[in-house]
């Protein structure tokens, strides 16, 4: 499968592999990288890179000087729980999850000079963070989000990634906990929790009203949505969450509220 755009210049190209098919996206800089699966899978980013590493992509219009540079990237493969918040735990998991790091962090050394640098975060975290987990993701190719690695030289983003099947349907409805109780987020074995939305409050007088008087029910328009849930809970297998101000601050006062969390268990397989 070949596709692109004319004007952004954006290329993907599906990659056959062993396990699920790796699609590879290049954005030149100032276009935006679309990352896409179908219905039922999720992103997985395998590696991302930005700046220039040949003088045939996005050349199209550019001076000489602007494309001889070709040592300004490098692409790194990666952990992917690395990119959740909150790392899955114990490590235990790690290596029935992705074998292939043996439950050990991987330390990167980056020569001074290329796109991915500790102080920064390279590209692949960058962009694993706002697509993992997520069945479209959009990225644009620039310095503001990425740096400079090189300066003078027109630059691109690469990118490949997996869709991975979320392992089971989307649960049938959201995980509601009223205020003061604990949120129970499970997945089966082999499969992590991904947060879509999270709110804290109060939208119906239908939920958590149980031997509540009128007045701590009325306010039907008290919600303040959060991405907490998501930090403590992204890439774990099991996670508590308990539905109180002190997590999430006090929408409004006087108003008995509850935690509605919308989320999905996907398998993250490697190789």
């Amino acid at each position: 499968m070949l596709c692109s755009t004319l004007v952004l210049a954006v290329l993907c190209v599906l990659i056959p592999s062993a396990g699920s098919q790796e699609l590879r996206v290049v954005a030149c800089e100032g276009s935006v990288a679309q990352l896409k699966c179908e219905n039922g899978e999720v992103i997985s980013v395998t590696s991302a890179a930005y700046g220039r590493r040949d003088q045939k992509t996005c050349i199209a219009g550019r001076p000489a000087n602007q494309i001889t540079n070709v040592r300004c990237s490098r692409s790194l493969h990666i952990n992917p729980f690395r990119h959740f918040r909150k790392p899955l735990h114990p490590p235990k998991l790690l290596q029935k999850v992705v074998p292939n790091f043996g439950g050990h962090q991987k330390i990167i050394k980056v020569p001074v000079g290329h796109v991915a640098s500790l102080s920064q975060g390279s590209s692949k975290d960058k962009v694993a963070k706002s697509c993992n987990g997520k069945q479209s993701c959009s990225i644009r190719a620039a310095n503001s989000v990425f740096g400079e690695p090189c300066a003078g030289t027109y630059k691109y983003l690469e990118v490949e990634y997996k869709c991975q099947h979320t392992g089971r349907k989307p649960q049938k409805g959201p995980t509601v906990a009223c205020e003061g109780s604990v949120a129970q987020l499970r997945c089966d074995k082999g499969e992590v929790i991904y947060v879509r939305s999270a709110t804290y409050g109060r939208r119906d007088q239908k939920t958590c009203t149980a031997r509540r008087p009128a007045n701590q029910i009325t306010n039907v328009r008290c919600f303040r949505s959060s991405d907490r849930v998501g930090q403590r809970c992204n890439g774990k297998q099991r996670c508590n969450v308990r539905a109180s101000y002190s997590m999430f601050g006090d929408p409004c006062v006087g108003t008995y509220k509850y935690l509605e969390v919308d989320y999905i268990c996907y398998a993250f397989l490697t190789g």
